[in-house]
């Protein structure tokens, strides 16, 4: 196994906070060593499901709808299908799943179904539901940067040497965001 661990950052930079787990994997990538593969998948999670047989852990990082809390709230699922029959998981995909809206627990699923991953699944999300096309990212949003990281650190600690780098990954983060408002023309 090349790496263990595997951290996707999912959303839509064109729609304020749905940019949120892309900029943040990219903060991320800049400011941890070699011992994690870190990647943006941006909404195209069903090709990533091919690549989860390499890792033995993955986490996502995403919005989440405000049915899991208040705006800026942290949360941390773990995804865990090996609990479902083949025939749930079957249904799970025939009943929501749609070519461009699958999720994290869809890919983890599709993943297990396969027999190509058998580790654990992870999402660390912040609860939001601004995404407006071509806006900002909520305050409440950003201000959970240091949270999201510590969450995933904590996630993380038994495969890494040292914790993860929260204050550098905080700092690069506005930067990223700096340029990604600049692109939009914000």
């Amino acid at each position: 196994m090349k790496n263990k661990v595997l951290i996707i950052g999912v959303g839509n930079v064109m729609y304020g906070d749905d940019a949120f787990g892309v900029l943040f994997t990219e903060a991320l990538k800049q400011c941890t060593n070699k011992e994690l593969d870190v990647l943006s998948a941006g909404k195209n999670l069903f090709y990533i499901a091919s690549m989860l047989n390499m890792y033995n852990k993955v986490i996502f990082v995403d919005i989440l709808g405000n049915d899991f809390g208040k705006e800026g709230q942290v949360v941390v699922l773990k995804i865990n299908p090996g609990v479902l029959s083949e025939e749930e998981i079957a249904l799970l995909f025939s009943r929501e799943t749609f070519p461009h809206t699958p999720t994290p627990a869809h890919v983890v699923a599709l993943a297990y179904a396969s027999k190509s991953f058998s580790g654990e699944g992870w999402i660390v999300g912040v609860v939001s539901e601004n995404r407006n096309f071509v806006s900002k990212i909520s305050d409440n949003v950003i201000n959970a940067v240091p949270e999201v990281c510590q969450n995933i650190s904590e996630i993380l600690s038994p495969h890494l040497n040292s914790p993860l780098d929260c204050r550098c990954v905080s700092e690069v983060f506005e930067k990223v965001l700096e340029q990604h408002y600049r692109e939009l023309g914000l």
